[in-house]
């Protein structure tokens, strides 16, 4: 009998390491892109850049933006809040549009805060199973090919 008890215990243990069935509810693909999509925007909000790099692909997290480039960017703001407007799936890539409430404060501002609310379209690559946010920063090219596409249709 004792054996049976702790065979009972020893599959209980090792189901729920491997977090499948029958006592662990198995994620779905989109609730695992939205819980690392929360993950990553707390980390954001806490300027912890150590954990937002881990979020980046590891494929291209060498010659991605420098997610510690962005503190620079955010000593004058504050992100006050998000939301998960819309995610898109396809395989292994996701697109999350976020709502994101921004406190800015700048010299040329007059240094008094002002809240923005900002789109961010963020694209997710997944990897063995991990979901890992694509960072790149464009290259001056394609920001003037941008520019002048933008020129011309304003004509």
């Amino acid at each position: 009998m004792k054996q049976w008890v702790l065979l009972g215990f020893l599959l209980m243990g090792l189901f729920a390491c491997a977090g499948g069935p029958p006592f662990g509810k198995r994620l779905t693909p989109e609730e695992a892109l939205e819980r690392r999509v929360t993950a990553y925007w707390e980390a954001k909000q806490k300027k912890d850049w150590a954990a937002v790099r881990s979020f980046v692909d590891p494929e291209i997290r060498e010659i991605s933006a420098n997610p510690e480039q962005q503190e620079d960017d955010l000593n004058t703001s504050e992100i006050v809040g998000w939301e998960v407007s819309e995610i898109n799936m396809s395989g292994d890539t996701g697109v999350v549009i976020m709502k994101v409430s921004i406190m800015l404060t700048h010299p040329l501002l007059g240094g008094k805060p002002f809240q923005s609310e900002q789109i961010f379209r963020d694209q997710w690559v997944r990897r063995k199973g991990e979901w890992f946010i694509v960072i790149v920063r464009p290259s001056l090219d394609k920001v003037l090919q941008d520019l002048q596409n933008r020129h011309r249709s304003d004509q």
